[in-house]
């Protein structure tokens, strides 16, 4: 039990009490932190402005004589929480003591409780940093309080490019991976004075009160080195991201409220999306920019009469570039056949197998056509390994099967960024994985593996089995069906080898 406080306007502590309390004045009281504290009734009259209620963390027992026939009354006028007769027993007044005294135990947790409560309120939990409830209730009295001190608020927004395919295409544990390493560099990189601010789910603000537009500057230039020059491993994968970012200052950017800064942050990171992602712009640079009144229309814009006409040549160019992207990566999956002969043709012969199983299973014609894309590109990730590797004739060691393990995650990076293919990503980057959990590079087992993976997988190892490698001769066909038989619920989906298996007698 802590120290019990007695605030008395006579000289003395009652005698029967002197073990238990430690006369103190009204004056002292706000030097001492959390404790019991009783008050003399005699002593309300000289300090009319006292109340309960101006001392948190403290708990107030009334002390009276035996001649006050009120105490309640007393008692609930000023908050007490209980009450103590002069005429009472020392265990009387201890019992109520210890009442007191879990009370304020109790009021101790309420506190720590509430303060939760209210942090929660305002915090990311998974990332410790701020939420943007906190920015909008504390960006008015920031503005105000870098104004009074004749300086200005600084703001750098930052977003991770191309998120949502990394999101798709790995998967949320590696992108939630990637969002926690980035604020972790960012939190190394700023001062404790600068706030973190969770925007959106890969969108962030870095709150720098009294900062120039100039050492913002310099915090964006670190962090977007830091984070183009990190690599961001997560079990067998691996990848490089690029940060969009944009810079606000109050008093260069002449923004005084919320919405203005919103939008001041808002067109700085759009400008950095549009000019490629991975840079830098500042809000002042986009003012400075005058646009022409009247800007020319192109002829092509003039020829679009409807909005029918509109849509059909948004169409027709998004086939071109769709189709010219294709072209030229399967440009590259064509070099790997090239550099490797055992190999040639095998890509057309996997994309025929898995476009014919993914039609049995009764897909849409944009998932076929997904299916077809990654069977043709399923292992253009080679294109980084080493042909001493690929080719070398017998067993590979260790080492070189963990190179070779790599080829899933290469594919999947450089297809990433194209729209035209995010569908096909999945399986290029879980092909390899097996149904009983024993594949790479996840060891994702089951149905967690995409569909689309496993079809790729199987057209993938029985075109391997049937064609000639540097270290084996092609098994026959009735060889390699036996072998997938074996592999069945193993290695291989039951439902696709048995669609496979009808199809093969087909």
């Amino acid at each position: 039990m802590k120290e019990i406080l007695f605030i008395s306007c006579k000289k003395r502590v009652p005698s029967s009490f002197k073990t238990l309390f430690k006369k103190v004045s009204f004056e002292r009281l706000n030097r001492i932190q959390d404790s019991l504290v009783i008050v003399d009734y005699h002593c309300l009259s000289k300090y009319p402005q006292f109340k309960v209620n101006n001392y948190p963390g403290k708990v107030f027992l009334l002390y009276i004589d035996k001649n006050n026939r009120k105490p309640l009354k007393c008692m609930n006028k000023w908050g007490f929480f209980d009450y103590i007769r002069e005429e009472e027993s020392y265990y009387e007044v201890l019992i109520k003591i210890r009442k007191a005294n879990d009370f304020m135990k109790l009021k101790k947790e309420n506190k720590k409780l509430k303060e939760y409560i209210d942090s929660l309120r305002i915090e990311d939990i998974q990332l410790h940093c701020f939420n943007w409830q906190y920015f909008v209730e504390n960006i008015a009295s920031l503005i105000e309080e870098v104004k009074k001190r004749d300086s200005s608020l600084s703001l750098v927004i930052f977003d991770i490019d191309y998120f949502r395919q990394i999101n798709e295409t790995y998967g949320w544990e590696f992108a939630n991976y990637i969002i926690k390493k980035v604020v972790n560099i960012v939190r190394n990189l700023i001062s404790p004075q600068d706030k973190i601010v969770r925007y959106r789910e890969d969108s962030f603000v870095i709150l720098s009160p009294f900062r120039s537009l100039e050492e913002a500057k310099k915090i964006a230039e670190r962090l977007k080195q830091r984070i183009s020059q990190c690599e961001f491993k997560y079990k067998n994968l691996s990848t490089h991201i690029g940060v969009s970012l944009g810079i606000v200052n109050t008093e260069k950017d002449n923004l005084h409220n919320y919405r203005e800064i919103i939008i001041a942050l808002e067109e700085a990171l759009k400008n950095s999306k549009l000019e490629g992602g991975n840079r830098i712009t500042l809000y002042r640079d986009l003012l400075k920019k005058t646009k022409s009144p009247q800007e020319k229309i192109p002829d092509v814009e003039k020829k679009i009469t409807d909005v029918e006409s509109l849509r059909r040549r948004i169409r027709y160019l998004n086939r071109e570039v769709n189709q010219n992207l294709l072209d030229t990566v399967y440009g590259f999956a064509k070099a790997i056949e090239i550099q490797d002969l055992s190999t040639a043709h095998h890509v057309e012969y996997v994309a025929r197998i898995a476009k014919k199983i993914a039609q049995e299973l009764g897909l849409s014609p944009q998932q076929v056509n997904d299916v077809y894309h990654a069977a043709i590109l399923h292992d253009l990730g080679k294109i980084g390994i080493s042909p001493k590797i690929l080719l070398k004739r017998g067993k590979l060691n260790k080492e070189e099967e963990e190179v070779i393990k790599t080829h899933p995650w290469i594919g999947a990076e450089i297809l990433r960024e194209i729209h035209a293919l995010r569908g096909a990503i999945p399986a290029i980057l879980y092909h390899h994985e097996r149904w009983d959990g024993t594949g790479y590079p996840l060891g994702l087992k089951g149905e967690e593996i995409p569909l689309s993976a496993r079809i790729v997988a199987l057209a993938d190892v029985y075109a391997a089995l049937t064609s000639k490698r540097p270290y084996r001769k092609a098994f026959s066909k009735k060889k390699a069906i036996q072998i997938i038989k074996e592999k069945k619920g193993k290695y291989f989906d039951p439902k696709i080898v048995d669609i496979f298996l009808k199809m093969i007698k087909e």
